[in-house]
Order: C-alpha cells, then sequence, then structure tokens
C-alpha cells in the first residue's frame, strides 16, 4: 500500500517489530508510517487506539489481528484452553475493527491459498481494487461473497 502511495498506521503489541518495520516500509516507499502499540487481548486498547488515530483520514484498513487457538480445525468453542485473551483477540477486536476471512500467514501456518485463502499479497492487492465499493468491503470478491451467504443464513 505504502509503494501505491498511501502512508500506514500499524498497530501490534510488540513496539520494536514494529518500529523496525515502519522503518522499512519509510526508507523503502517515502512513505510516512505512524506505529501504536496495543496488546488485542486487552479490552482496554481501543479508547487509546481512537485517540492515537484522531485527525487521520482512514480509507484502507487491514485487520490481521488474531491468534490461532488451534492448529487443526475445529469450531471455536470447541477448541481446548479457550480464554479470556483468545476470545478479546479473535472476536472482540474483529467486531470493534474489520473481518477478513481466511488470509494465509505464518499465523495460520501458511494455510494453501485457494479461491477462499488468500497470500497476503493477493488480499492487500485485490482490497485496493474495491476500496472505494463502499463504507464497509471484506477486502476481496471471494470474501465479499462469503459476506453475503453468511448473511442470508
Amino acid at each position: 500500500m505504502a509503494r501505491r502511495g498511501l502512508n500506514i498506521v500499524m498497530i501490534s503489541r510488540t513496539l520494536e517489530k514494529l518500529q523496525r518495520v515502519a522503518n522499512e516500509i519509510e526508507q523503502a516507499t517515502g512513505q510516512k508510517v505512524k506505529v501504536i502499540q496495543a496488546d488485542f487481548t486487552k479490552n482496554s486498547v481501543y479508547e487509546n487506539i481512537e485517540k492515537d488515530l484522531q485527525g487521520l483520514e482512514i480509507g484502507v484498513l487491514v485487520n490481521n489481528v488474531g491468534m490461532l487457538h488451534n492448529p487443526l480445525p475445529c469450531r471455536f468453542l470447541n477448541a481446548p484452553d479457550v480464554d479470556e485473551n483468545l476470545v478479546n483477540c479473535n472476536i472482540i477486536s474483529v467486531t470493534k475493527v474489520v473481518a477478513p476471512y481466511g488470509v494465509s500467514t505464518p499465523m495460520t501456518m501458511h494455510q494453501k491459498p485457494g479461491l477462499i485463502t488468500k497470500t497476503a499479497e493477493e488480499f492487500v492487492s485485490e482490497s485496493l481494487h474495491y476500496v472505494t465499493s463502499g463504507d464497509e468491503i471484506f477486502g476481496c470478491l471471494a470474501h465479499e461473497l462469503l459476506v453475503i451467504a453468511s448473511d442470508s443464513l
């Protein structure tokens, strides 16, 4: 996105990693990068995020927040060791921010990309095509169709 001329805001719990990646993006693209440290396992982070975003016009939001609760696919509540941190990170953050479906990342152990599961690069590229399609989009055509299908159930 920075290569396409957008300034970036990155939010993560690891400040050092944020700063390193922000510097890399700024040096490679010349775009501004703002970093916000936030631990999404804590339900108290949203007020600070909102304060840190004051005055910024957010055109694209990519939500990559999540914790893997089980290496094997299973229903969320049937997984062992579901705790408050997992619920805050995987459920509360989604309802307070934005919800893509499958994206192949290290957290998802690089699930095999396909029709529904996209690589991070594919997801970002497709989402930039849809960014002017409305107030809320789900990033790519396959994920939009999943939303339509799930809403009709």
